[in-house]
């Protein structure tokens, strides 16, 4: 394979390669292996998101949010193209990868697509001879961009932003199957200066074709070349359209569409305008109209849908909160798409309903397609998330009027940790979903005078970076004493009821130290290295150390899985020299009195754990002393009279 990566947008450096081509030579097949030559363009995927994101894009986690996958361009000769699939085809019948992916939502093999036939069993192109021949084209729209608004923006007009230069530079025209309006007012605000060839025929020649590896679904591998062709597109608009539209509280509404339908949503509505709340069907406004309503938006709420898309023109620090089925869960693209934009993103995850009978999109079966949120819901939910929210945004405009000035009091009463840890910018809500669980189990010491240890402050070597998570405990236990330890130099964040120590959490003689001169503590969370030994290491040297009644929480125990840098294992589930292995071999200890095992010398955690809460990368240890007897057994000894017992 040959390939050169510039770190420039330098055409001379693309044509000093481009000779190498062999003319008879494709590149990116999808069924056959062929060289490839490709132009990369240097990803710069900017590291100055604002506080939310900072701590995750220093973690080794940050490509769950970003790809960082070099945007390629690829140059093939004698192709055939089907503008209406988005499909690319070889002279020998060879589908393109990076073409095919999306039209296999409607076409799962390629016997299905023009020019292809079943002969004898085997498929064959045989693409008619009368085809328009095309000498060069630059083709940027899958079978996605066609319908959807989202795939289209981020599939599309991505590429097109990214290689805006060279196709006028080179003059390349742009193919397309037929428009519909919006499509072309997007297009419009890239002002590009070469043709726009919209074509009805299902296949066209070209015989030199350009494209991007952005048409492999690039919806959910976003990257910061999203937010440059926002900026551009936003600039052309606020040149040209002149409105008084400004809504900076958006509900995005679903009414009237096909699929997810949100059938509470006038219920959620008619609490939402009490806040100040305007509904919007965004596909009833030009692009103009939606481009601007979404940069002045401050706080955009809605079900899940393509009408999220238009987060791509936010506002940094503008919030998102995005209504999602449980199936959902792991669907991210508004979440990666805020990322980009430096927006906040709130999830909130709601039950479904099987829809009453199958839906068909293009003629093919989708599984969501029917899917309903569970009118069963208690819609309050939602505005208990919400509220917090609001008020925070909105603080002055709550406090000015007496009819919720009640209200508002007995909100920062009762705040959850959500709120807080969102309201703190830390990751402990939203880069992951730990807030909820942490405020089941601690709920109980809010207001009493305990003293939290947490391991790990975050911002790694950065002085002042990290410490997001010490002031949202300090604000959640009113009349705490939070305690951080980290690797790094944090007495930055030193304040009034917050305290830092600096070194290694494997280090037994500084744990005990911190313990000595601020402990015993009621609460130790480590959310430190994450690397399976030291969190090992640090349990076994505080745990003992905790107050009875006090509870050890680990964060991120996915490590206990991974093998590279954190020593987990994915194949011995019960290595007890992993996190979740060891923690899981102490689950027995809680019945420790039931063993049949006269003579058992019970192990310290066998008398010190009184109850183990496993939660999807999380754990939770209560210290008390376990001791409530077997009603059956004594000293480890089954009674004579169970021995011949027998249940049939």
């Amino acid at each position: 394979m040959i390939t050169r990566e510039i770190s420039e947008f330098d055409f001379q450096a693309f044509s000093e390669i481009d000779h190498l081509l062999d003319e008879n030579i494709n590149t990116g097949l999808f069924y056959s292996s062929h060289k490839q030559i490709a132009y990369m363009k240097d990803l710069l995927v900017s590291s100055q998101f604002k506080e939310y994101f900072n701590n995750f894009l220093r973690s080794e986690k940050k490509y769950d949010y970003i790809s960082r996958n070099p945007v390629c361009l690829f140059r093939t000769s004698n192709v055939y193209f089907m503008p209406k699939f988005g499909v690319i085809i070889s002279e020998d019948g060879d589908v393109y990868r990076e073409s095919f992916e999306e039209a296999r939502w409607v076409t799962p093999t390629k016997a299905q697509l023009p020019g292809f036939s079943i002969v004898d069993g085997n498929t064959e192109f045989r693409p008619s001879e009368s085809i328009v021949a095309i000498d060069k084209a630059f083709i940027c729209m899958p079978l996605g961009s066609r319908a959807n608004y989202g795939h289209f923006i981020t599939d599309c007009l991505t590429s097109l932003c990214i290689y805006k230069d060279f196709i006028e530079k080179h003059r390349l025209p742009v193919v397309f199957p037929k428009l519909e309006k919006w499509q072309r007012s997007h297009l419009d605000l890239l002002e590009l200066t070469v043709p726009i060839l919209e074509r009805d025929d299902e296949i066209l020649k070209i015989n030199r074709a350009f494209h991007s590896n952005i048409m492999n679904h690039f919806l959910h591998n976003l990257t910061s070349d999203v937010s440059d062709l926002a900026d551009l597109q936003l600039k052309n608009v606020k040149a040209t359209h002149k409105t008084d539209l400004r809504f900076e509280k958006v509900f995005l509404s679903r009414k009237g569409q096909p699929l997810r339908q949100f059938e509470q949503e006038i219920i959620l509505l008619q609490e939402l305008k009490k806040l100040g709340f305007v509904s919007i069907s965004p596909e009833e406004y030009s692009v103009d109209e939606q481009i601007l309503i979404f940069s002045r938006a401050k706080i955009i709420i809605g079900a899940t849908g393509a009408g999220f898309a238009n987060v791509a023109y936010c506002s940094p620090s503008a919030v998102i909160i995005e209504i999602m089925p449980s199936s959902f869960d792991g669907n991210v693209w508004v979440r990666n798409l805020c990322a980009v934009r430096h927006c906040y993103w709130l999830p909130i995850i709601v039950p479904e309903a099987k829809p009453s009978e199958p839906t068909f999109v293009e003629g093919v079966l989708r599984s969501e397609g029917g899917l309903k949120y569970d009118p069963s819901y208690d819609i309050s939910l939602i505005i208990e998330h919400i509220l917090p929210i609001v008020m925070l945004l909105y603080k002055n405009d709550f406090e000015d009027e007496p009819s919720s000035a009640q209200n508002l009091s007995e909100l920062r009463e009762i705040k959850s940790l959500k709120y807080i840890a969102v309201k703190n910018k830390t990751d402990k809500q939203g880069a992951h979903n730990y807030a909820d669980n942490y405020d089941m189990h601690f709920t109980q010491y809010r207001n009493k005078r305990v003293k939290i240890l947490e391991i790990g402050i975050g911002g790694y070597d950065d002085p002042k970076a990290g410490g997001e998570s010490l002031r949202m405990w300090k604000e959640y236990f009113t009349n705490g004493l939070i305690v951080g330890l980290d690797y790094y130099e944090k007495t930055h964040h030193q304040e009034d009821r917050i305290v830092t120590y600096k070194g290694s959490q494997d280090d037994h003689v500084l744990l005990k130290k911190i313990n000595a001169d601020l402990g015993p503590f009621d609460i130790i969370i480590d959310d430190g290295s994450h690397m399976n030994i030291h969190v090992l290491s640090s349990f076994n040297c505080l745990f003992p150390l905790l107050k009875n009644g006090g509870i050890y929480a680990v964060e991120d125990i996915q490590t206990s899985y991974w093998k590279k840098v954190f020593g987990g294992s994915s194949v011995e589930f019960n290595n007890k020299e992993t996190s979740v292995g060891f923690f899981k071999s102490l689950v027995d200890g809680l019945n420790y009195k039931e063993f049949e095992k006269p003579g058992y010398i019970p192990s310290y955690y066998d008398r010190n754990i009184t109850s183990i809460h496993f939660y999807h990368n999380q754990v939770f240890i209560y210290k008390n002393p376990n001791l409530e007897e077997s009603n059956v057994v004594v000293d480890n000894c089954l009674p004579e009279a169970y021995s011949s017992f027998s249940t049939e």
